[in-house]
């Protein structure tokens, strides 16, 4: 595995000694400007964001904001901009004199109390250094050690940066574990937290190469693409050309040149702000892609140009990736010698820097610095624990003083409020009952006054208008004796069948209204005679159940439950398109059940606009009658509706003799 994740902006920080205490007599003599000072680390910030786009550009700013720092000698100014100065060193490929721009710039920063906080970033940057040339021993136990000074010396400290890098290198040495994602997504949360485009994406790239290493290319193209968007957007040359060479070596592992090719075309035209080694990686990854495609001229010339450019800038890892691909491209040549010469160049190297030792220093590290974590929170934990302990005594000691004068008025107040309460509780009651009882009279009024006023409806359609049919009917009879020609006239019987209809009708509405069948029978009786009625005329079958003593309710819940009855199975008859109708009720005091359950078309309750179905007046009335409605039904599953009353006990009569057969 050659990509490299881990060429990130991240800080590192090595001890210095002689060259400090040389300078120690010029700093402490020299004149600082509060002032000056915060513009010099403005346009070191300045600095660091252009670095990702044009890393020239900004290190002739970091020189020339030292240059004008030198007549006051500020110690925190001079050692942040040379620890800028050599982060982009590093990553353009200059080594060696990156390295010494961060051990300078531990020097400066040792001696300002405010430089302290950027040692650790120094460190880090040491670190760096070590991944650079593909030691990824010290390179891991300088970011280890980077991130230990910052916990201890300022907490809470953004590292950020180091983590993704310590991310990356342990992938590379092939310790993809559940740590390295932790580390990842720490960085990940930060950097969208914090909107930090350039970390996110590099964190994007770490995260595809941590998926490429376990063989998922999709998932591994996914956060590859992921960064090479945010990139784009952000116009972040280093990173978008790190996504599309990345993304390039995914098809080259699967084997598929072609489809690299462009994405490793595209990165080789980035050419600002793209560090040496990054440039050198898309070489080889050019190369190889040549080599897979036959293309054996281009191809020795590419890895030819990028094994030169290697070892100049001491790349030890993308020596390694020249050598490999150079020994299968003389072997499949059959250049034979030359293939052996890189061949045994390669073994050489990959044992140096993925050997078993190294593996296992590696672990070594990071279980040494995960222990080291535990310890420290545990310690934390302790300390936390001892002070709570000692604060939960102290407040302990006031909260039983506390509580008992609390306790004591929490009872005397408990017996004051047990006591209203209670007559509140009482009063409730009354007031229920008499609500409930002048509801029940209300309802008993209105339903006497409806009655009377069926009543003397149905009289006046059976005596007045019944009386004038029938009077119409014996004219007609008469008409036909005078004129006994008639019989034969089609007008005529038509009439005479009207006219009988209409009085058939007018009975029919007339006995519906005034149901005196209750006052001469039982109430299952009536209903059984109702639906008897109802058969005749609408052929529907009927299924009627009555459970219990009907006789002990008042006069007043038999005719609303008869109305009740009534009503619903008119809507059967009008809307269900039924065969068959179950009527049951039942009785057990003080609880009255209404059931009508039929087979027709049913509806949804939820969508019924109640047109002609009067449910909204029903549920009302039952509400009235201190009961429950409720329908069950669907469409073509028929319907069930369901009405369940408390009957007062006060108000059930006596079984009556008259009403009893």
């Amino acid at each position: 595995m050659w990509k490299l994740p881990f060429i990130v902006t991240g800080f590192l920080l090595l001890s210095c000694g002689s060259y400090a205490q040389e300078r120690t007599g010029l700093l402490r003599s020299g004149i600082s400007s509060a002032a000056g000072a915060a513009s010099a680390m403005r346009q070191i910030d300045s600095a660091v964001a252009l670095a990702a786009r044009a890393p020239d550009q900004a290190l002739e700013l970091l020189h020339t904001v030292r240059a004008g720092n030198e007549s006051r000698l500020s110690a925190l100014v001079n050692g942040r901009a040379l620890l800028e100065e050599g982060n982009i060193l590093t990553l353009g490929g200059r080594v060696e004199e990156g390295e010494r721009a961060l051990r300078e710039a531990i020097a400066y920063l040792l001696l300002a109390p405010e430089g302290r906080q950027y040692i650790p970033h120094a460190v880090a940057g040491l670190g760096k250094r070590y991944a650079v040339k593909s030691d990824y021993e010290n390179a891991i136990r300088y970011f280890y050690k980077s991130i230990a000074m910052a916990e201890a010396a300022t907490p809470g400290a953004n590292m950020d940066y180091v983590y993704n890098n310590l991310a990356g290198i342990l992938t590379q040495v092939g310790r993809n574990t559940e740590g390295v994602w932790d580390y990842l997504d720490k960085a990940e949360h930060s950097a969208i937290q914090r909107k930090d485009d350039l970390l996110l994406a590099k964190v994007y790239n770490n995260k595809g190469f941590a998926w490429n290493t376990r063989k998922a290319w999709d998932s591994s193209r996914y956060y590859f693409g992921l960064s090479l968007a945010l990139s784009q957007t952000a116009r972040l040359p280093f990173t978008e050309h790190l996504a599309l060479t990345n993304t390039g070596i995914t098809y080259l592992e699967q084997n598929r040149p072609a489809e690299a090719l462009p994405y490793l075309l595209a990165a080789d035209s980035i050419h600002a702000g793209v560090p040496g080694y990054n440039r050198n990686l898309n070489t080889a990854a050019l190369g190889h892609a040549y080599l897979l495609l036959k293309d054996y001229k281009r191809a020795e010339k590419i890895l030819l140009e990028q094994y030169r450019e290697a070892e100049r800038q001491q790349q030890a890892g993308n020596v390694r990736a020249a050598r490999y691909y150079l020994a299968r491209l003389y072997g499949s040549r059959g250049d034979y010698r030359k293939a052996y010469e890189n061949a045994q160049a390669y073994i050489d190297l990959n044992n140096s820097l993925s050997g078993d030792e190294i593996i296992r220093h590696v672990n070594q590290e990071e279980v040494r610095f995960r222990t080291a974590e535990k310890d420290k929170d545990l310690l934390r934990k302790t300390v936390q624990i001892e002070r709570q302990q000692k604060d939960l005594e102290r407040k302990n000691r006031w909260i039983a003083i506390v509580v008992g004068a609390i306790i004591i008025a929490f009872l005397l107040l408990l017996l004051i409020v047990k006591g209203y309460r209670s007559r509140q509780k009482l009063l409730k009651h009354q007031m229920d009952n008499m609500a409930q009882q002048k509801e029940i009279e209300r309802l008993k009024a209105e339903t006497e006054v409806e009655e009377r006023e069926r009543a003397r409806i149905a009289r006046e359609l059976h005596d007045g208008i019944g009386g004038l049919v029938s009077a119409a009917q014996l004219n007609i009879r008469a008409l036909e004796k005078e004129h006994i020609y008639l019989k034969d006239s089609e007008v005529y019987l038509s009439t005479s069948r009207i006219f009988t209809e209409v009085g058939s009708e007018l009975r029919k509405t007339a006995h519906n209204m005034m149901p005196s069948v209750l006052l001469q029978r039982n109430m299952e009786e009536a209903i059984s005679i109702f639906c008897n009625y109802i058969r005749q005329n609408k052929s529907l079958h009927f299924d009627l159940q009555c459970y219990g003593d009907f006789a002990l309710l008042p006069d007043s819940y038999k005719i609303a439950i008869y109305r009740m009855v009534q009503e619903l199975v008119h809507n059967v008859v009008k809307h269900a398109h039924a065969v068959s109708v179950l009527v049951q009720l039942m009785f057990q005091q003080p609880v009255m059940s209404i059931t009508i359950e039929d087979d027709g078309v049913g509806f949804d309750p939820e969508a019924v606009t109640d047109k002609g179905l009067g449910l909204k007046s029903m549920a009302e009335r039952v509400k009235y009658l201190n009961g429950s409605f409720s329908i069950d039904s669907q469409p073509g599953k028929g319907a069930s509706v369901y009405i369940e009353l408390e009957i007062p006990e006060a108000g059930c009569n006596s079984p009556d003799p008259k009403t009893r057969r």
